[in-house]
């Protein structure tokens, strides 16, 4: 790691100097003379619409809660007050076993929470240590689902990128800075052999090569990584991040209650997982599960298998609670997927 990154990491990791800056900021917004007071006694009320009075109302609700469970998780690392709490296993609604609810909703409510200050954590997993959020970070775009075709779509947008990849693929989660670009295809309940996660990985990439080189992004930062719970084979595959990985780095510094919910599914990751597909398949999905992904136009499977018949998968055709092997290409020879 360079001096620079090095020093980037002490200055979000000495707890002296945090708790230093913490004082000096809740000093001059709390202290004698302080913002708060000067709000609490009135002094602001003529300056504020109604709508900007209700907006700074909540802002100050969640900077107390923040502050109060900061002081009561902070000796410790116990985040038992926090609410809402995630539920005791068993309790209420079965757990969401969507792909796209644990990569679009889980994984974003934990990396970026709050404001982005954290978001330094992921990003040094993925290979980029020295990318830091603060008032220096300079813009940035974070995507999730996101597809470069359906997404150029203004005369700006085909002037800017020309002749970009079709089709492709649709990474999990994009996250693009000021001379810096991170991609991750994620997986949690999904169990795809390591030749279909590889496939993916290739047709994403020629997008990611795409768009590193028409944004003069330098290759060196430009990174590529698969998010996986550590269970879950990946072979000679690289870069790999695991879920257990997030979970280690982000307990006790993103909300518990999204921190428990990834805690639940990786406990529950034997139970909950698709079941093992057969020698020629690539992944097991169920007819409704099919569909929802050939409905999104860019399937990852196009094929589904029976004994010694393979057919092209229709949108009409699975029922919808079967489950049923499928891979992106037909195998070599007629046999069993």
């Amino acid at each position: 790691m360079s001096d620079e990154a090095s020093a980037g990491e002490s200055q979000y990791t000495d707890t002296s100097d945090a708790a230093m800056q913490a004082a000096g900021i809740l000093s001059r917004v709390a202290g004698e003379g302080g913002i708060l007071g000067q709000i609490a006694a009135g002094d602001w009320d003529e300056r504020l619409t109604p709508d900007d009075a209700a907006a700074l109302a909540r802002r100050l609700w969640a900077m107390s809660e923040t502050v109060r469970l900061t002081r009561a998780a902070g000796w410790a690392g116990d985040q038992g007050d926090e609410y809402p709490r995630w539920p005791e296993l068993g309790k209420m609604l079965p757990l969401n076993r969507k792909e796209r609810f644990w990569t679009g909703t889980v994984l974003p409510a934990i990396i970026t929470t709050p404001y982005f200050v954290n978001l330094d954590i992921f990003l040094k997993l993925c290979g980029l240590p020295d990318v830091h959020i603060d008032a220096d970070t300079g813009p940035m775009q974070l995507f999730t689902e996101y597809n470069l075709t359906e997404s150029i779509f203004t005369t700006d947008d085909r002037t800017r990128l020309p002749a970009a990849p079709q089709g492709g693929d649709t990474p999990d989660l994009v996250i693009c800075g000021d001379g810096w670009l991170l991609a991750v295809e994620a997986k949690m309940f999904h169990t795809p052999s390591i030749a279909a996660l590889a496939a993916q990985l290739d047709r994403q990439r020629l997008v990611l090569r795409y768009l590193q080189s028409t944004l003069d992004i330098p290759i060196e930062r430009t990174h590529h990584v698969l998010l996986v719970p550590g269970a879950l084979p990946t072979g000679a595959l690289t870069p790999v991040v695991t879920w257990e990985q997030v979970l280690a780095r982000y307990d006790g510094i993103a909300p518990a209650y999204w921190v428990n919910a990834l805690r639940e599914a990786l406990h529950r990751y034997k139970e909950l997982r698709t079941a093992k597909t057969t020698p020629n398949g690539q992944g097991w999905l169920s007819g409704a599960e099919i569909i929802e992904q050939h409905a999104t136009g860019a399937p990852f499977y196009g094929y589904i298998g029976r004994i010694g018949d393979h057919r092209r998968i229709h949108r009409a055709e699975p029922q919808r609670h079967r489950g049923l092997a499928v891979r992106c290409e037909l195998p070599g020879r007629s046999t069993a997927v």
